[in-house]
C-alpha cells in the first residue's frame, strides 16, 4: 500500500517561472501575449464553463471539427452554446473557421512559450521537490516496494525532469529507482518515439519506483496520424500537424462531457481514484479544485477511505479547502484536511507540521 501521494497543480511550479492559469490569462488580457482574434478570445472566456486556457483551446478544437462537417454548419453558426458577438453579422463559414484556427494557433504558441521548461532549472526544480520526495520515500517503503506516485494537471515536463534526475542519483545504489510514466524507456527497437502503454503502470509490484501521471496531457505528447497511438517526444518543441502527427500536442478536453472517458485520460484518472481510495495522506500543491472531475474523485476518496487525509499547500488555501470540506461532516474537517498557507518553495519550514498531521 502506498501511504503518501503527491498531487500538483500549476501553482506548484510558480517559483520556477511557470505561470498559473490565472496569471497566464492575466498576461493575455494585458496584451503581454499577442493574439490576433482578441474579441473571440474574450467572448469565449466569458462563457460560464470556460475557466482556463485548456477550456478555450478545447472549444476551438471542437469547433474546427464541426466546421469540417457541412451537416453541422448550422449548429456552428446558430446553435453554439455561447454567444459570439463578432459572428452575429456573418454567415461566412470559411471566415469563422479562419478566426477559430487563428486563435487556436496563437494559444498554442503561447502555451509552448510560457510552459517550455529550461534544462537550466532542473537542479532548482529537484531542490524544490526534494523535501516532499524524501518524506514520501520514507513513508512509502512497504513490503519491498517503495512507490512514489506523482499526479499532476500540469502539461510541462517538470515532473519528467525531476523523476529522471531522481533516478539518475540512485543508479549507484544497490536498488536504484526506476521511472514509470506510461511510456517505455527506452522505446522499442521498432519505434522512434516511446508509445503510450498503460499496462506499464500495472507492473509496479516490486523495487523502488517513481511514477508520474499527467492527468491533463502533455506538451510532449503527439498522436501518430497513421497508428492513432500516442507518442512522447523528449522536449516541448512545437510541431504543426503533419503526415506523421495529426495534432500539435495532447491536452485533456476539459469542456467535453466525455473527456474523462477517453484515453489516456480514463486510465490516468482511474489510477488517481485508486490511489486516493488506498492512501493515508495526499499532499496537494498549488491546485484550486476547479476541475469538477478531479474534485469528484477527491470527494469520493474522502468519503470511502476514512483514513485519507489531505494536506493543501498553497498561498491561498480558502478555495480548495472549502471545495473539499463541503463533502465532510464538520467534526471531521480539521482532522482530515490541513491547509498550509505557504508557497511550495517554503515547504521545508512546514515539514514538521506536515509529518505530524
Amino acid at each position: 500500500m502506498t501511504k503518501v501521494v503527491l498531487f500538483t497543480g500549476a501553482g506548484a511550479n510558480h517559483s520556477l517561472g511557470l505561470p498559473t492559469t490565472t496569471a497566464l490569462f492575466g498576461k493575455i488580457e494585458n496584451n503581454e501575449c499577442q493574439i490576433r482574434e482578441r474579441q473571440l478570445f474574450t467572448n469565449l472566456y466569458q462563457y460560464p464553463d470556460v475557466q482556463d486556457i485548456e477550456h478555450v483551446w478545447s472549444y476551438l478544437e471542437e469547433l474546427e471539427k464541426i466546421g469540417k462537417n457541412e451537416k453541422q454548419h448550422t449548429f456552428l453558426l446558430k446553435q453554439a452554446q455561447f454567444s459570439l458577438t463578432n459572428w452575429r453579422n456573418t454567415l461566412d463559414i470559411d471566415k469563422i473557421l479562419e478566426q477559430i484556427k487563428s486563435l487556436r494557433i496563437d494559444l498554442e504558441n503561447i502555451l509552448f512559450d510560457e510552459y517550455a521548461f529550461s534544462d537550466d532549472l532542473i537542479e532548482e526544480a529537484l531542490t524544490l521537490y526534494q523535501p516532499i520526495l524524501s518524506f514520501m520515500q520514507q513513508m512509502n517503503d512497504v513490503n519491498g516496494v517503495n512507490l512514489l506516485p506523482i499526479f499532476t494537471t500540469n502539461y510541462d515536463r517538470v515532473i519528467d525532469e525531476i523523476a529522471s534526475s531522481f533516478v539518475e542519483r540512485t543508479i549507484a545504489e544497490n536498488s536504484p529507482f526506476k521511472y514509470v510514466d506510461g511510456f517505455p524507456h527506452p522505446p522499442s527497437r521498432t519505434t522512434k518515439l516511446p508509445i503510450w502503454n498503460p499496462d506499464l503502470y500495472n507492473n509496479m509490484t516490486s523495487g523502488r519506483i517513481i511514477a508520474s501521471y499527467q492527468l491533463h496531457g502533455s506538451l510532449c505528447w503527439r498522436e501518430n496520424s497513421n497508428t492513432k497511438k500516442i507518442e512522447k517526444k523528449h522536449t516541448e518543441a512545437l510541431d504543426r500537424p503533419s503526415r506523421r502527427h495529426s495534432n500539435s500536442f495532447i491536452l485533456y478536453p476539459g469542456t467535453l462531457k466525455d473527456g474523462i472517458s477517453a484515453e489516456p485520460y480514463k486510465t490516468l484518472h482511474d489510477h488517481l481514484r485508486n490511489a486516493l481510495l488506498n492512501a493515508e495522506k495526499c499532499i496537494v500543491v498549488g491546485f484550486s479544485f476547479r476541475d469538477k472531475h478531479i474534485l469528484d474523485i477527491f470527494q469520493e476518496g474522502l468519503k470511502k477511505n476514512k483514513r485519507l487525509k489531505i494536506v493543501l499547500i498553497t498561498p491561498e488555501p480558502d478555495l480548495p479547502h472549502s471545495a473539499l470540506t463541503a463533502s465532510l461532516p464538520k467534526k471531521q474537517r480539521d482532522r482530515r484536511i490541513l491547509a498550509i498557507p505557504r508557497g511550495f518553495e517554503d515547504i521545508r519550514e512546514e515539514m514538521k507540521a506536515l509529518k505530524r498531521f
